[in-house]
């Protein structure tokens, strides 16, 4: 009895033993891993903080690029305004530049017209010449016959000197005509020279209006192209524009998505203090 009483006692001292050391092994087993466990935390906590500080610089690079890309959309629009306001001012302007080209071929209507009223007017300055010198020669022919009756008159005696008379007033009546048409002569010719002068005046200013229309043409073509050119830009910084505000929008979109994974890292930073927290917590119930 007191034999068996013996081997028992040695078999419990035995087995508190065991499981004293297993306990201690484990324990130590424990720390070992919470230890390691320690340090994968921190490294991940180290390069969480430091993709997160890297995430921060990037997102205000993004923030920057989008306020550059915002400053050069104000800038375009702009500009795209102020073409706008050329472009209006261009087109008043070639408005004007046609009211006043078609305000010349109205004023080259008129002077071809006035030109044509003169050279009639000159046609018929010498038709009016041409009887004139009619009556001229009648006139003179007149003189003659009148002079000749006179002539005859005076053989006659006095028999023929009432038809003398008459002879001679015909005669004074006839230079008088030849004088009268002479002096008219010379007004026609001065003026058909008057009328010469006018026309050439006339003809001088529709080159003149010529010369002026074809240059305002040219001009109005050169300021067509000009416009075109002007509205081809302002298309283009339209496009721009948008193309720009388009970018401005991606640019925001991957703001938001920064700052959302800037969001998360925070979260995982959180997480992971908390498991490194209580993981020393749970060092700390081991030692005692």
């Amino acid at each position: 009895m007191k034999k068996n009483n013996v081997i028992t006692t040695s078999f419990d001292k035995s087995s508190k033993k065991s499981t004293i050391a297993k306990l201690a092994k484990s324990v130590v087993k424990d720390s070992l891993l919470s230890t390691s466990t320690n340090g994968s935390f921190k490294i991940i906590q180290s390069d969480v903080l430091g993709i997160k500080e890297q995430m921060n610089v990037f997102a205000a690079s993004v923030e920057e690029m989008s306020g550059n890309l915002k400053s050069m959309t104000d800038h375009l629009l702009s500009i795209n305004a102020d073409f706008e306001h050329f472009n209006n001012n261009n087109a008043a302007l070639k408005s004007k530049i046609d009211e006043r080209n078609q305000d010349i071929a109205e004023k080259k209507e008129n002077l071809n017209t006035f030109v044509e009223s003169i050279k009639n007017l000159s046609v018929s300055s010498e038709k009016i010449s041409e009887v004139i010198g009619s009556i001229s020669d009648i006139a003179t022919q007149t003189n003659l016959l009148a002079l000749n009756a006179a002539i005859e008159a005076a053989r006659v005696g006095e028999a023929g000197k009432g038809f003398a008379v008459v002879a001679d007033e015909i005669r004074k009546l006839a230079t008088k005509t030849d004088t009268m048409t002479k002096n008219i002569n010379k007004i026609l010719d001065s003026f058909n020279t008057k009328i010469e002068e006018a026309v050439e005046s006339v003809e001088n200013v529709n080159s003149f209006l010529e010369t002026l229309t074809k240059d305002f043409n040219e001009f109005a073509n050169v300021f067509s192209q000009s416009q075109k050119e002007s509205n081809s830009i302002g298309e283009s910084l339209s496009q721009n524009s948008l193309a720009i505000s388009e970018q401005i929008k991606v640019v925001d979109d991957l703001a938001y998505r920064i700052s959302t994974i800037y969001s998360a890292l925070e979260k995982i930073v959180h997480v992971i203090m908390t498991m490194v927290n209580v993981n020393k917590k749970i060092e700390n119930m081991i030692k005692f």
